[in-house]
């Protein structure tokens, strides 16, 4: 995984039909207190 504390985040996934990966995406704002969110993403490989 390349670019983690960017907007833009690339991956590259196994060459392995059916597989099934989870990510957690976590993202911070700047303000005072500070905001987290978290979403789950699931990539199916083809």
């Amino acid at each position: 995984m390349t670019g983690g504390n960017s907007a833009n985040v690339r991956f590259t996934a196994p060459r392995t039909p059916g597989a099934r990966i989870e990510v957690v995406l976590e993202v911070t704002d700047n303000g005072s207190p500070s905001l987290t969110s978290y979403r789950r993403v699931v990539v199916t490989v083809r």
